[in-house]
């Protein structure tokens, strides 16, 4: 197959392959990955977690960068430590990454020579190597928990017989911890080897002037490994009956199942015109066994699956085939049947040729999407697209060739073509493995109920699929109103075109900083909710419970491959509905959204599920230290509001709301409450999308309120903030893994002074910085400590800086007193200009890239008519702003904010 023919690539002497793109979004940047094909399956025994420890060493100290100057200097170039420099280890990959502030030869020359270090200029110095234990032992300790837990019982099962059960990238605590600088060398010289490197550039410069400076920089990598022979990987043990996972976790958010055949099955395809046109029929497949799946859960209230969908794909040589849902409380084994019996029906049967016709066009819509999406693509999803193609053996193609190599397939694919493919997976010899896994507790004889259930499952006969009609939109689509009555103006220095009618105000804002994107927001202006509860519900069930006409499974094949995507928000106040689209449908995005405004289905089984599922993140999230720590913070800054604080399980549990209590209150509010809707994206005419919207939305009953002129205006427009209550709140946990999480917060204020709220933002990044330094380099007792500012939007006077730490128990009070000790510090001796310097000179750096972002103009700049005037000010303000940012500055917010007795401490606690 050809490859994309903007993309060039190529091989230095000494083997490194490269791969350079040149790509304008967003504009004026670059961005850098480095993959080495070496991870976690390539250690010996007694180097279990030594990939990893060395990526986080990478940042300790190379040939061109000290120990303890890379971070401070790519922060002077513009980069954010974790947000534009960052690296992951995998079973078979490390990863280095660089988003650089902008493509420039110095820069992207300066980003190779970073990228050249970590691959042969490490220096490992054991002082560094001694630090860096402790803060990995705090990644392990951080990403400890029943995901990761259910995943190692999951492949002790999956893949018996093979290395990856043992091989788990975070290591072994006792390996790390006893690692050497001499032990992490003799890693690193045997697998980061230049001919098992791929470096990808893509960036918003000529492939002529990036591709002369690779060889300069990198060329000079070599081979230290000597040859020596990778470990084996060991062969998947292959069984003739299948095996039953079950396994327990209380701490877990939901119960999962799945049926899943494992093969070894060798290096992935030849990626070429036949695998295309089977991979795109094992789409299909999984397309149509998705879409049976959720009419099966529309239409039957108590369906034991909450959702489900096939685990296609080939990973390190082993193939496999399956299917996994989400079973709901209580129900897993009747999942479990339902699951395998409808797995069953497509592998013995195959789609139907309505389903198989529906979904094949729906498909081929998406890959007409793609391509007028494709200059929207942003440089790092190209990027890392690039290099997980090319691992997996992938052509890499553009949406073009893509579109123009299957969409003549589509049609011509069968259903018996569908099922000699299962068939064919299904025969390989392998393992068959059926797992029950998460908050459900089966019993001690939970396998053998597994056993029986499935047996009964692969017994029963199973009839064919039934025809279903195709899906038909019934609502008007063309509302044939005039545009009538309204006030029409225009804003020519921001590019707005506007229009008002009672209880209606109408933007449109007309950019091509993303082509072919263009998002709707729908607002409704709202008294405040009469209950968390009902705020929770609607978020979650609003748009499941589908329409009047048309469940939500219906809703979804209506809109098959037209790119139109909505979301249901609620705030403080607000009320949200928004879509994005392409600019072809954005008239069917409006009709839609028009419906869920006008008839929305408040279908009580779809709010039954939500409040199912919640129950089950909230049951699980009182066992993890930080949710219980944030809804602890967040209930205290809310004043302990009983119609805001956050829900906890036993208030979900003693609540009946449901479906008909959230219709009772929002319903009225559907067709009175002020509304705004804004447009913002690559539209050709503003104006004539401003009519569209106006012949489909009325005037309303309630008047818009007045647009503030000042902040003064806007604040005492705004309800009054809840009174701030400093003092200690500590919690324990139950749980299963010792940890501490630590909160401190400070009040601070609202967010309309926009440049007060703007140098708290960066105050905040200042105390990140410090907590970075001294919590994780130099204590070695935190992973990822942190620091933001949270101002309200919505509550006048109502915000607060928030201090973020997680720590071993019997570290907590110690790092409580040391992060206390650095706000002091910043407090009495203010911020040195090298940290603003490094602190500023990412956000100026990003802001050009934030005047140019859609969703940035929709969510925060227009999303407010009554402070419209004030908001865009921002926009006006953002650039000179910063610039006018100085250390007095955040001195003096750091001597008002930082102070002990206004603190409010918030500690849970699990030992």
């Amino acid at each position: 197959l050809p490859a994309d023919p903007a993309i060039t690539w190529g091989v230095l002497p000494n083997g490194l392959r490269y791969a350079v793109q040149e790509h304008h979004q967003p504009a004026g940047k670059a961005v850098l990955r480095l993959r080495i094909a070496a991870g976690s399956l390539d250690e010996r025994d007694d180097e279990q977690g030594l990939a990893h420890l060395l990526e986080h060493l990478a940042f300790n100290g190379t040939t061109h960068y000290p120990p303890g100057r890379l971070v401070t200097d790519l922060q002077h170039l513009g980069l954010q430590f974790g947000a534009h420099t960052n690296a992951h280890t995998s079973f078979d990959e490390t990863v280095y990454k660089l988003d650089l502030p902008d493509a420039s030869t110095a820069t992207i020359t300066t980003g190779l020579t970073v990228l050249a270090d970590w691959a042969g200029g490490m220096l490992l110095p054991p002082a560094e190597v001694a630090r860096e234990r402790g803060v990995v032992l705090a990644e392990a300790r951080d990403r400890d928990g029943w995901n990761l837990r259910t995943w190692r019982a999951r492949f002790d099962v999956r893949y018996a017989g093979t290395a990856l059960p043992q091989r788990f990238p975070i290591g072994l605590p006792d390996v790390v911890a006893g690692a050497t600088p001499e032990a992490l060398r003799g890693f690193y010289d045997r697998w980061y080897r230049p001919q098992d490197m791929l470096l990808v550039v893509v960036a918003d410069a000529p492939v002529a002037t990036v591709q002369p400076l690779l060889t300069p920089v990198l060329g000079s990598l070599t081979d230290r490994s000597q040859g020596a022979p990778a470990p084996g990987r060991g062969t998947l043990t292959a069984t003739t009956a299948p095996v039953i996972l079950v396994h327990h976790e209380a701490e877990a958010d939901d119960t999962s199942i799945a049926w899943t055949h494992i093969a070894e099955a060798g290096p992935a395809p030849v990626d070429d015109a036949t695998e295309a046109r089977r991979e795109a029929a094992r789409s299909l497949a999984g397309r149509v066994f998705a879409r049976r799946i959720a009419a099966l859960v529309e239409a039957d209230a108590t369906c034991p699956l909450l959702g489900a969908g096939t685990d296609q794909g080939h990973w390190l040589d082993l193939a496999h085939t399956g299917v996994d849902g989400r079973a709901r409380p209580g129900r897993a084994l009747d999942a479990l049947a339902l699951l395998v019996r409808e797995a069953r029906r497509l592998r013995q049967y195959g789609p139907t040729a309505e389903e198989l016709a529906a979904e094949a066009t729906a498909m081929a819509q998406d890959l007409a999407t793609a391509v007028t999406r494709a200059d929207d693509r942003r440089s790092r999803d190209l990027a890392e697209h690039l290099i997980a193609q090319t691992a997996r053996g992938e052509v890499v193609r553009s949406p073009a060739q893509v579109r123009d190599l299957l969409t003549p397939l589509l049609p011509t694919i069968t259903p018996r073509e569908i099922t000699a493919l299962l068939a064919e997976a299904l025969a390989r010899p392998g393992r068959t493995v059926v797992e029950i896994s998460g908050r459900e507790d089966l019993g001690a004889d939970g396998p053998a109920r597994v056993q029986a259930v499935l047996a009964q499952a692969l017994a029963e006969e199973v009839a064919p699929p039934l025809a279903r009609a195709a899906a038909t939109w019934a609502y008007a689509t063309d509302p044939g109103a005039p545009v009538g009555a309204a006030t029409l103006t225009q804003d020519t220095d921001h590019g707005l075109v506007q229009a008002a009618r009672t209880g209606l105000a109408v933007t449109v804002k007309a950019t091509h900083f993303q082509p072919g994107r263009v998002a709707v927001a729908l607002r409704l202006s709202v008294p405040p909710y009469p209950d968390p509860v009902v705020a929770g519900l609607l978020a979650r069930a609003f748009l499941a419970g589908g329409l009047g006409k048309h469940p939500a499974d219906e809703v979804e094949r209506c809109f098959a491959g037209s790119g139109i995507n909505v979301h249901a928000s609620v705030d403080d106040g607000s009320f949200t509905l928004t879509a994005t689209t392409t600019p072809d449908h954005l008239d069917r995005a409006l009709d839609r959204l028009r419906a869920h405004l006008t008839d929305p289905g408040w279908r009580l089984p779809a709010y039954q599920r939500a409040r199912l599922a919640w129950d089950e993140e909230l049951a699980a999230s009182e066992r993890e230290p930080g949710d219980v720590a944030d809804r602890l913070l967040r209930n205290h800054l809310l004043g302990h509001d009983p119609a805001r604080r956050p829900v906890q399980a036993a208030d979900l549990a003693a609540s009946p709301v449901d479906a008909e209590a959230c219709r009772t209150w929002l319903a009225p509010l559907l067709t009175t409450a002020p509304l705004t809707i804004t447009v913002v994206g690559d539209v050709a005419d503003p104006a004539l999308v401003r009519d569209a919207v106006l012949r489909r939305f009325p005037a309303r009953p309630s008047t818009l309120p007045p647009n503030a002129p000042s902040v003064a205006a806007a604040r005492a427009a705004l309800l009054p903030g809840a009174p701030w209550r400093p003092g200690r709140v500590d919690q324990r946990v139950p749980g299963t893994v010792a940890r501490a999480a630590l909160r401190v917060a400070w009040p601070t204020d609202d967010q309309l002074d926009i440049g007060q709220s703007r140098r708290r933002n960066l105050l905040a990044s200042c105390l990140t910085d410090r907590l970075r330094e001294d919590l994780r380099q130099r204590l070695g007792a935190a992973y990822s400590p942190g620091a933001y500012h949270l101002p309200s939007a919505t509550r006048r006077g109502e915000g607060a800086l928030v201090a973020v730490v997680q720590v071993e128990p019997a570290q907590a009070a110690l790092v409580e007193e040391r992060l206390h000790a650095l706000a002091d510090d910043l407090a009495q001796h203010g911020v040195s200009e090298d940290l603003l310097a490094r602190m500023l000179a990412p956000v100026r750096k990003a802001l050009p890239e934030v005047l140019r972002r859609d969703d940035w103009w929709l969510g925060t700049i227009l999303a407010r008519p009554d402070q419209q005037a004030l908001r865009l000010g921002w926009a006006d303000t953002i650039l000179s702003d910063h610039a006018a940012i100085t250390a007095a500055d955040l001195a003096a917010l750091a001597k008002a904010t930082f102070v002990r007795d206004r603190a409010l401490v918030v500690v849970a606690t699990c030992q």
